[in-house]
């Protein structure tokens, strides 16, 4: 399998949601849908004040995604329900324009759930690749962080507002960002598929 770069990002290893399959007699096309995006400044300061979570960690190209196995799921069950019962649910007091991306804090919004369970499950060796910050679209006016987890059973979101897990493909809201799985300070916004960006990953 061949691999199409663009600047900082390896086309295969992002999130199969941003890919739509198509298949031919020759060749299985794959239409890219996302394209770089200036990252969220919140992210930029949380990656200036915690530098390890924002590098490529136990990244392999052969072996992109986690095997879904039992124990990986119990894993992500049991992080999104502990860092949910951790954290007392608190707007951030700065607003939107001061906001800050805090690390097991008493007190937090979406944002903190979620750096919170990215680096919890980096410790129990999960890859970054694996696990994508991801800014969905919750009202008009606002944003909602999530963790999106790559296995090879699908993508997993994980959420402070629900204890359990959710495929990927059965959450409403519309991803507006996404951290790239290969550069991790590097932020993807999905679009529509354009005939332009459409690029051939496997021949057979």
């Amino acid at each position: 399998m061949s691999l199409v770069f663009l600047p900082g990002i390896a086309l295969a290893s992002l999130p199969e949601a941003l890919f739509e399959p198509q298949k031919n007699s020759k060749s299985l096309v794959l239409t890219l849908a996302a394209r770089p995006v200036m990252s969220p400044f919140a992210h930029v300061r949380f990656c200036m004040q915690h530098p390890t979570q924002c590098s490529r960690q136990r990244v392999s190209l052969r072996k992109p995604k986690v095997a879904l196995t039992q124990q990986r799921l119990t894993e992500l069950e049991g992080i999104n329900r502990s860092v949910n019962a951790s954290i007392v649910a608190q707007p951030d007091p700065g607003g939107p324009f001061n906001d800050r991306w805090t690390l097991f804090p008493k007190a937090g919004d979406c944002d903190d759930y979620a750096v919170s369970k990215r680096a919890r499950l980096l410790e129990l060796g999960w890859p970054s690749s694996s696990l994508l910050l991801a800014q969905l679209s919750h009202t008009v006016e606002e944003s909602h962080l999530v963790l999106v987890v790559r296995t090879s059973g699908g993508s997993f979101v994980l959420d402070n507002l629900a204890n359990s897990i959710r495929p990927l493909k059965t959450v409403a809201h519309r991803i507006e960002k996404i951290q790239s799985a290969t550069a991790p300070e590097l932020w993807l916004r999905p679009v529509n598929p354009q005939p332009e960006l459409r690029v051939t990953l496997l021949s057979f």
